[in-house]
């Protein structure tokens, strides 16, 4: 669940607390302005998306780490591998 998008709206004071299990970054979180992850993403979306805002729709940014994670998450599991045979 987004902080702007489903909690802000509900008043953040009740949502002291919750326990969510989304995995995205929220766009729109301005403790994220100086995220690495976050500064590529904005950065590929201005190089190839322009026209689109980055922080709407939300799919951007799912959209975005979908593709970019699997390379990452493989690296670790090497990492993983090496470290338990070695």
């Amino acid at each position: 669940m987004s902080i702007t998008a489903g909690l802000a709206p509900a008043e953040l004071e009740k949502a002291t607390g919750l326990i969510t299990g989304n995995f995205l970054k929220d766009a729109k979180d301005p403790k994220l302005a100086n995220d690495p992850g976050m500064i590529d993403y904005r950065a590929f979306m201005k190089q190839y998306l322009p026209e689109v805002d980055p922080d709407r729709p939300p799919t951007a940014v799912f959209a975005y780490g979908d593709e970019h994670d699997p390379g990452q998450r493989a690296h670790q599991v090497r990492h993983d591998l090496r470290a338990r045979t070695s």
